[in-house]
């Protein structure tokens, strides 16, 4: 589960990758919500990829995002790992999950992890 790659994380224009990068940003660069406060326009994914190509403080910035957002995303997985696997397992067996099916194995499962 953890340490592996797929297709559609990374490498393309709208993948999970590009949009987180793109989030990282504009959280940074335009809505105040980073390490600095300064504004730049960052209203297209071109002018996005600009600033981080032109600027390498902007990049580090955002590269810091992405790296203790993915260090956040891992916790959450080790933490609720059976619950993942649970799910899983359930989408695998019958293609879906009802809302309420959710909830009884997260508050189960949180329980085990106490």
């Amino acid at each position: 589960m953890l340490g592996t790659a797929f297709a559609g994380a990374g490498g393309f224009d709208g993948s999970g990758l590009h949009r987180a990068t793109d989030i990282a940003t504009v959280l940074e660069v335009s809505l105040g919500m980073g390490e600095g406060l300064s504004y730049f326009d960052a209203s297209t994914p071109v002018l996005r990829d600009r600033l981080r190509r032109i600027n390498p403080e902007i990049a580090a910035r955002v590269e810091r995002v992405l790296v203790r957002e993915m260090e956040r995303c891992r916790e959450i997985v080790r933490h609720r790992r059976r619950a993942i696997e649970l799910l899983a397992d359930a989408l695998e067996k019958r293609g879906h999950v009802e809302g309420e099916e959710v909830s009884r194995i997260l508050a189960e499962t949180e329980e085990l992890a106490g």
